[in-house]
């Protein structure tokens, strides 16, 4: 795959011939053609991604005067991951640009792999940027094990993330990917 522009030095003299009909010495061209190929893009990558999942009416758990209180907000959780990328159309003056669709999931600190799955539309320039809008699931906190909202925190338990229970939730997904960027010359 390349994509270097590549220079050609073009001259076009009249014959000797010629000179007998007229033409003159200023009459000869001389340039320079820059040829740029065309953007080789694959119709299937796979790319490591960073994420932002969204998802709204997550269960926030927390101690106040000793008991647990719960209340529900918006949740954001940031992770990487990798992504299958089928590029399906490419456009620009050189082809650089593409949109396509995918397939992702997130690396998960502990568990399943699948626990984290979602489809994506993306938006790609040239080999190095990538922006994707999904949706799909991952885990969020969804209760406690071992107690309850309004009761207190069991005796063996120190802190409260200890005893969170998580489950697969519908969530709206912003992915970034930066494959490719070249930060020197």
């Amino acid at each position: 795959m390349t994509n270097d522009s590549y220079l050609i030095k073009l001259v076009v003299k009249v014959k000797p011939d010629y000179e007998k009909i007229g033409i003159r010495d200023k009459d000869i061209i001389d340039l320079n053609v820059v040829i740029k190929p065309l953007f080789q893009r694959p119709f299937i990558e796979l790319l490591p991604v960073a994420t932002v999942a969204y998802s709204s009416n997550v269960p926030e758990y927390s101690i106040v005067d000793n008991v647990i209180s719960q209340r529900n907000k918006d949740a954001f959780k940031f992770n990487a991951g990798t992504l299958l990328l089928f590029n399906a159309v490419k456009f620009g003056q050189m082809r650089e640009g593409a949109l396509g669709a995918g397939i992702g999931f997130n690396i998960p600190k502990s568990g399943n792999i699948l626990n984290s799955l979602y489809i994506s539309s993306f938006l790609s320039y040239r080999q190095f940027l990538r922006f994707g809008i999904g949706v799909g699931y991952t885990e969020f906190p969804s209760g406690l094990k071992g107690a309850n909202v309004g009761g207190q925190l069991p005796s063996d338990v120190e802190n409260i993330e200890n005893i969170l229970i998580y489950d697969r939730k519908l969530a709206g997904f912003l992915s970034l990917s930066f494959v490719g960027l070249k930060l020197t010359n």
